[in-house]
C-alpha cells in the first residue's frame, strides 16, 4: 500500500481505538443494541482509547456537540475496563469524560440529563452514577477519586481512598462551576448552587427540594426548601 493511501486510510478512520476487545455500542430508540461500524460516527462525539476491554455504551437519540470520551492516553497511559454508559439526551454540549490511571472505572449518566461543558475525570478504580432528568450548568467538574494517594507517614496506609460510589441521584440541578469529588452522594431532587464544592455524602430529608449553595457542601450547609 502506498504512503497515500496509507495517509487516506488513517484519516478516514472515525476513531482512534487501539488495544484489545474494545467495544462501541449504540442503543438504538426500540432498544436493540449493536456494535458501532469501524466507518461509523456518532455526530458530535470524538472517541479515543487506549487500552483493553473497555466499553462506551450511547442510548439514542443522543444529540451532542463537540463531546469527547478519552480511555487511556497513548502513548503513555494504558487503560483497562472502563465502562462509559451515556442516556439518551437532547443536550450533551463540549462535554469531556477522561478515564485514565487506573482501571474498571464506571460512569452512567441516566436518560434525559443534560450537560454542557462539564469535565468527568475517572481516575483510579472510580465510579460515578448520574441520575435521570439531571441538568448541569457549565464549568462543573466531577471526580471520582483523587488520583493521587496521600500515605500516613508512620503506617503507610493511603489516608485519601475512595470509599463510596459517586451519586447525583435521579432529578437534580448542579448550578455553574460546581465541584464535586469522591464520595459525594447527592440525593433526588437536589439543587446544588453554583461554585458550590461537594466532598460528602449528605441525605435525603423527604418532602421538598435539597438546597445546597455554600462552598464545602455538607450535611450543616443543606438548606430545605418546601415543595
Amino acid at each position: 500500500m502506498s504512503l497515500l493511501k496509507r495517509f487516506m486510510k488513517k484519516r478516514t478512520k472515525p476513531y482512534d481505538i487501539k488495544g484489545a476487545n474494545n467495544r462501541i455500542i449504540v442503543v438504538e430508540e426500540n432498544g436493540c443494541e449493536r456494535e458501532l461500524q469501524p466507518d461509523e460516527k456518532i455526530e458530535g462525539l470524538s472517541i479515543e482509547i487506549y487500552g483493553s476491554n473497555n466499553i462506551v455504551r450511547i442510548f439514542k437519540p443522543f444529540c451532542s456537540e463537540g463531546s469527547i470520551i478519552k480511555i487511556g492516553n497513548y502513548p503513555e497511559i494504558h487503560n483497562d475496563g472502563a465502562y462509559v454508559e451515556i442516556g439518551s439526551t437532547t443536550n450533551f454540549t463540549k462535554n469531556k469524560i477522561f478515564a485514565f490511571y487506573g482501571k474498571n472505572q464506571k460512569l452512567t449518566i441516566g436518560k434525559n440529563t443534560t450537560m454542557h461543558n462539564c469535565n468527568i475525570m475517572l481516575v483510579e478504580e472510580s465510579d460515578v452514577l448520574i441520575g435521570e432528568d439531571c441538568m448541569f450548568a457549565g464549568f462543573t467538574t466531577i471526580r471520582g477519586a483523587d488520583g493521587h494517594a496521600v500515605f500516613d507517614i508512620n503506617t503507610q496506609q493511603i489516608q485519601n481512598a475512595r470509599t463510596s460510589q459517586v451519586q447525583i441521584q435521579n432529578h437534580c440541578w448542579i448550578g455553574e462551576s460546581c465541584l464535586i469529588l469522591k464520595n459525594a452522594i447527592i440525593p433526588e431532587n437536589s439543587i446544588v448552587g453554583a461554585k458550590s464544592l461537594v466532598t460528602r455524602a449528605f441525605q435525603s430529608r423527604g418532602g421538598g427540594l435539597s438546597y445546597c449553595r455554600r462552598p464545602g457542601c455538607g450535611e450543616e450547609n443543606r438548606h430545605q426548601l418546601v415543595a
